[in-house]
């Protein structure tokens, strides 16, 4: 008889210890989760536009046809724009991309910077039918995703 009330004092101060000990939400953890998830939108965004930032506009069907080249040489063509697109866009947002939205504006000023470097490569063309063709693409979203996470 013993026995089985020892065993649930034991279960019972167990509990109370856990229970005690147990660390609870602080506000500094709070922030290191926090810190923690801008670290990796910073790093996500800007290893992932470094490396394949040019497969954003390559990859796009749309986009390689208004140039009449295929999509080995619009990426051979954007080698060079792509890694002074991605210093300058470094050097507008030197500070970690702390949330979606600085990602995006991050994203859309290299995309802007290496499609106007691109259109300035093909200046001899018919620029008028260029622009107007690029113009009216239709951006395949699911393959930006796709170029993006190669």
């Amino acid at each position: 008889m013993r026995m089985p009330r020892i065993l649930l004092y034991i279960a019972a101060s167990t509990f109370v210890l856990f229970a005690c000990a147990s660390p609870q939400p602080r506000s500094d953890s709070v922030a290191q989760n926090a810190q923690l998830k801008r670290e990796f939108l910073n790093d996500f965004a800007r290893v992932k536009l470094k490396k394949n930032g040019s497969a954003l506009l390559c990859d796009q069907q749309a986009y390689v046809q208004c140039y009449e080249i295929t999509q080995a040489q619009c990426m051979r063509e954007l080698e060079d724009p792509k890694e002074v697109c991605f210093k300058r866009a470094e050097r507008k947002y030197p500070d970690d991309l702390a949330s979606v939205k600085e990602v995006d504006a991050f994203s859309k000023y290299y995309i802007t910077c290496v499609s106007l470097h691109h259109f300035a490569l093909h200046a001899n063309k018919d620029s008028n039918r260029l622009s107007m063709c690029l113009k009216n693409i239709k951006w395949d979203k699911e393959q930006r995703d796709r170029s993006l996470m190669k």
